[in-house]
């Protein structure tokens, strides 16, 4: 009896593998469209183009534009859970485990903070299942932190905010360097390097350690009194809220008319149009911003101004105010609007690195990359916003608090901060 061979059964595996190839190609074109210009401004078509295929047969691997974000967010989310497997399973101390998970979590070249920024432009099930992913990768981080905290490695502190400050600070590097225009200056490889040493031990050294009192609701009260009481500044602040969450393109001017219960009629009343809408939020955010630092810098010391720096970030994006985030669409602007707001976010980082570097000069602060942890920091402002929702003024100014103590003391419990 002859022996016959099945070449289509021979061949499957040589389709599946190439279809996987295929597959991981799209997605990786289209992390690199995602990290240019966000998740609602991305261009199928370019995709395709880079991949080599049309863009009908980009259909084979993905339903549309909002799949293949949820795609590339749970094979980056599948990744870091791996990583972060790994960590837990490392021997020794929970502090250990932690700084050894940044380590490696900051060379994960994934669009997270492109894609983080627009989840709420996914619907349905695919929001739930991006959501679950983070969720569950959040929890098992907060988890390591509170074996640490068993373990005697890590100092008292609210574990699940802890998590989301890490979290922060590993993504943003890449959006930070758009946004200052200092991309020539290797920030994203120096804030690497300095997040391990920050996740452990903060930027304050031992002779620094006595606790500054957080003051963040006080502070803030007065600049929110001096905000515009009127119809545009609502619509600004909603408009401001609104791209936070979605992204730019993700939101719509009905979107924004919605939430303040108004009519298209009001926004051309006001503005010309919707890009004129952005740019009030943006100028908006910049004035704002430009107010919380003035007050920071009245603290008594450089702990004093970094804490209040913090703390007034991260309370404006929680309660009241809700400044326009430095976000991806930044690349969609004009070149001169790109020029003249990368000058003004550098010269906020200035400003906060002169906290940073006074204090060093001072020996409150231990020596560290100022420019890169001052950078890093705002990873924590973008995304806070986005986890924590409604406005609570008490949660905001604990959440504040938490968020100034990560960076001054780090999660070590070797030198806990004197009461």
């Amino acid at each position: 009896m002859s022996r016959t061979i099945d070449r289509s059964a021979a061949g499957k595996p040589l389709r599946d593998a190439a279809r996987a190839a295929r597959r991981a190609a799209v997605l990786e074109e289209a992390c690199a469209e995602f990290r240019r210009v966000g998740v609602a401004a991305a261009d199928l078509a370019a995709i395709a183009r880079a991949v080599g295929v049309s863009r009908a047969a980009l259909y084979n691997y993905c339903a549309g534009r909002e799949d293949l974000a949820r795609q590339c967010y749970l094979e980056s989310l599948g990744a870091l859970q791996a990583l972060l497997h790994d960590a837990m399973s490392l021997p020794g101390m929970g502090l250990a485990k932690i700084a050894g998970f940044v380590r490696e979590a900051i060379g994960h070249d994934r669009p997270i903070a492109a894609i983080a920024a627009e989840v709420d432009l996914l619907s349905g099930e695919a929001r739930a299942e991006v959501e679950r992913g983070q969720d569950e990768l959040f929890d098992r981080l907060a988890a390591l932190i509170t074996a640490g905290q068993r373990d005697g490695s890590v100092r008292a502190c609210n574990a699940a905010i802890a998590a989301r400050t890490i979290w922060g600070l590993v993504f943003w590097a890449p959006l930070g360097e758009l946004w200052t225009g200092r991309a020539g200056e290797n920030l994203a490889a120096r804030i690497g390097a300095e997040l391990p040493p920050l996740v452990e031990r903060g930027i304050v050294s031992n002779k620094g350690r006595g606790r500054h009192p957080a003051e963040a609701a006080n502070l803030l009260a007065p600049i929110l009194a001096a905000r515009p009481d009127d119809r545009i500044e609502e619509v600004a602040r909603a408009a401001s809220r609104l791209f936070n969450r979605r992204g730019v393109e993700g939101v719509s001017l009905d979107d924004v008319a919605a939430e303040v219960g108004a009519t298209k009629g009001l926004f051309y009343h006001h503005f010309k149009s919707k890009t004129a809408l952005v740019r009030h939020c943006f100028e908006r955010g910049f004035e704002i911003y430009d107010r919380l630092m003035s007050v920071a810098e009245e603290g008594a010391d450089s702990i004093e101004q970094s804490r209040r720096a913090l703390e007034l970030n991260v309370m404006a994006q929680l309660y009241g105010l809700h400044p326009m985030s430095l976000n991806i669409f930044f690349r969609c602007l004009p070149a001169e609007d790109q020029r003249r707001y990368s000058q003004r976010a550098s010269a906020l980082l200035d400003l906060s690195v002169g906290f940073a570097e006074r204090g060093m000069a001072a020996g409150l602060n231990r020596r560290f990359d100022a420019q890169a942890v001052s950078l890093a920091s705002a990873g924590t402002f973008l995304f806070l916003g986005r986890w924590i929702e409604g406005e609570d003024l008490d949660r905001a100014e604990r959440t504040a608090a938490e968020v100034a103590d990560f960076f001054l003391y780090g999660l070590t419990a070797a030198a806990e901060p004197i009461d």
